[in-house]
């Protein structure tokens, strides 16, 4: 599959998806976990993870970390966005919205594959795995 396929596939499951109140607070876990590492705040949201509420922080965040060059790499490759993206040129709102979006990529990839692994293939894992 093509990186232009997975995006195309992220971004269709991200509109269906965001409509899930566990999926926006696992998205934004992991959001938070990622500006976490990277040293950067980010404001809790309400328990009801409201997708503008979730958007409003990261615009925050954004807004405070961008003119502190190294705050900003640290973030943005924590992130990982793809390199052909000049997120430099965007507005707060859509790197934002990337962010977002790169962040459910993960949570995405996560759910998927680790539910595509049967527990027999994962105990034969571990049994190859033993020294």
């Amino acid at each position: 599959m093509s990186d232009n396929s997975f995006s195309l596939i992220a971004s269709q499951q991200f509109d269906i998806q965001m409509n899930s109140k566990q999926w926006r607070m696992d998205t934004f876990n992991q959001l938070s976990k990622d500006f976490q590492l990277s040293g950067v705040s980010i404001e809790s949201v309400s328990e009801e993870f409201d997708l503008t509420e979730i958007m409003l922080a990261i615009n925050d965040s954004i807004q405070s970390v961008k003119s502190n060059k190294q705050q900003w790499d640290n973030l943005n490759y924590r992130i990982d966005l793809p390199t052909k993206i000049d997120i430099d040129c965007l507005s707060i709102e859509e790197a934002s919205r990337l962010f977002l979006l790169r962040c459910f990529q993960k949570v995405w990839i996560r759910k998927h594959y680790s539910n595509s692994i049967s527990k027999d293939d994962v105990n034969d894992i571990e049994e190859h795995l033993k020294p």
